[in-house]
């Protein structure tokens, strides 16, 4: 989202010093909620918490979407920051019970940390394109379509079913 900021500053209408707010409220709600995540992933179980956590995003995107202010859009990242604790919290919790053998956990994990590395490698250079070619808002409608995939693999599998019954 960093890569839109000056384009929101002028759909917007507001200072560059409100818009920082909009990279600053994400991280403070995801980190004020890593770790009361991981207690709510033990005790509603991972899986619960991931279909709850792609929810919850999803909502975020949407409403960012339509956000009309800068105060809109600032509640809607702090949502976003919300769910994005939740899922890294349970998607966690999901490898570890899903490869109890300690090699394999361990080449699991760095499959997730690396995908999760090139990712903020790729997200900017991505985003800029996004929003060169459609519009900052379509930012949003990609996190919407990806959190509506993830829904699917989740709910709708052979696999994600007997993960869910676990």
């Amino acid at each position: 989202l960093n890569v839109a900021f000056p384009v929101i500053v002028s759909d917007l209408d507001v200072g560059l010093s409100d818009i920082q707010w909009l990279a600053g409220i994400y991280s403070l709600a995801f980190t004020g909620l890593l770790l009361p995540g991981g207690v709510m992933s033990d005790r509603l179980g991972p899986k619960r918490l991931l279909v709850v956590s792609l929810v919850l995003t999803a909502f975020a995107a949407g409403m960012s979407i339509s956000a009309p202010s800068l105060g809109w859009l600032l509640v809607a990242r702090a949502v976003q920051g919300c769910g994005a604790a939740l899922m890294t919290s349970s998607s966690t919790s999901l490898l570890m019970s899903a490869y109890p053998e300690s090699e394999r956990r361990a080449k699991a994990i760095g499959i997730w940390g690396g995908l999760s590395a090139m990712g903020l490698v790729l997200g900017p250079l991505l985003g800029g394109m996004v929003v060169e070619w459609l519009g900052w808002r379509w930012l949003f409608v990609v996190h919407l379509a990806c959190c509506g995939l993830s829904l699917v693999f989740v709910a709708g599998t052979p696999v994600a079913r007997t993960l869910m019954q676990r």
